[in-house]
């Protein structure tokens, strides 16, 4: 995390955009995506640093991400999934559950243990976000002027 916030964000784009063309989200939809997941992945990494509270960045991020995917999906008529996946996809625990898996191979239950706890608490971070802002009614996100569909 020694990186400037602009080069953090340009690779967390590019990591949600490549995310969001596998899988399979509309192209007027990609880049809005990718944008998502820069500015999540950039908010987990200052709030990390500031606080050194992994699970509070995770957990503001997974709220960023969450409300700019209810947001957008009001102003693009998509479905909030398109917006919502790739935006959290940076914050997914990946190292965390390899190191899992890792210690599970080498019998090593000490490792395991403390790998696994961590990879739940930030899944489980992220999940709790997500139903706080979806709990909210889609009102709240109908902010400035929706798009008209092309059919």
């Amino acid at each position: 995390m020694t990186q400037p916030y602009y080069i953090q964000f340009v690779l967390a784009f590019l990591a949600s955009l490549g995310f969001a063309v596998v899988f399979n989200c509309p192209k007027k939809a990609c880049f809005t995506s990718g944008i998502g997941g820069g500015f999540a992945w950039v908010i987990y990494v200052y709030i990390y640093l500031k606080t050194m509270n992994e699970v509070l960045g995770i957990f503001v991020a997974s709220l960023f991400a969450a409300a700019f995917s209810r947001f957008f999906s009001y102003r693009h008529m998509e479905p909030s999934t398109v917006f919502l996946l790739p935006g959290v996809i940076p914050l997914v625990p990946g190292s965390t559950m390899y190191h899992t898996m890792k210690g599970i191979l080498d019998s090593n239950i000490f490792e395991t243990f403390m790998e696994a706890t961590k990879a739940l608490k930030v899944a489980g971070v992220i999940a709790i976000a997500i139903m706080i802002v979806f709990v909210l009614p889609y009102s709240y996100f109908a902010i400035g002027k929706q798009k008209k569909p092309r059919f």
